[in-house]
């Protein structure tokens, strides 16, 4: 690529696929409720497409847990409030808990893995940022309901004078990862059907899975990944 093309292309995230033989028939649903009460943790999806689009009856099922969350709009007292995080910058766990405690000191001193987490981030915020554009999100203040604002801003801790931390680390039985979590009121026009879309349109696919710009990425992951077996979506 020339010199435009570097620049435009940061980060890209490739993938691999891996064919598991069980030796006998699994339905996705009980790999779904082995998922919840086996201590995973995380948010677990489950979705059956039958035969739609395909003409026959597909035996295919599309089941897994992803420890992010791309967002989320509920209600806290009279406020609605849309969530997202930045999940990116990842490291096993440690067999031992001084393993574990070296692995993440290495993580969180990382400026690899910190860049990334910041590149996740950024896009978030832009994403929030055209809410507050179309007025379906209130201008930052003090009286925001969250830890970590979406303009970067650290809040105050309810229950002390001092600001919680930026980033945190979410660590799950086998991965631990860098974190950060946005969180914004909406205003008393949005619609949260409009939100929705909008987020939906606006954050995915984000950096932390596709990579940085996400069109660049895509065109590059759909020119590199080019076994027609692995279609990711």
């Amino acid at each position: 690529d020339d010199d435009g093309d570097a620049e435009r292309l940061r980060k890209v995230v490739l993938a691999r696929k891996v064919d598991l033989n069980l030796g006998s028939s699994v339905r996705g649903l009980d790999v779904l409720m082995k998922m919840k009460f086996g201590g995973h943790i995380g948010h677990i999806f489950y979705m059956d497409p039958g035969n739609a689009g395909c003409g026959y009856i597909s035996n295919r099922e599309f089941v897994g847990c992803t420890p992010e969350r791309l967002f989320r709009v509920n209600r806290s007292g009279h406020d609605r409030i849309v969530t997202s995080e930045a999940l990116a910058g990842t490291r096993i766990r440690g067999l031992t808990p001084s393993a574990d405690a070296e692995l993440l000191r290495e993580l969180l001193s990382s400026k690899k893995d910190m860049l990334e987490n910041e590149i996740t981030g950024q896009f978030i915020r832009d994403a929030l940022q055209e809410l507050e554009d179309n007025g379906w999100l209130q201008k930052n203040d003090d009286n925001m309901l969250t830890s970590y604002d979406y303009k970067g801003n650290a809040k105050q801790n309810s229950d002390t004078s001092i600001p919680r931390q930026r980033f945190f680390v979410r660590r799950l039985r086998h991965l631990q990862h860098i974190c950060q979590t946005f969180e914004g009121k909406l205003s008393n026009s949005a619609n949260v059907v409009d939100v929705s879309r909008s987020l939906l349109k606006g954050l995915h696919p984000t950096p932390a899975v596709c990579g940085d710009s996400p069109a660049a990425a895509l065109d590059f992951i759909r020119s590199f990944e080019t076994d027609i077996s692995f279609d990711r979506g």
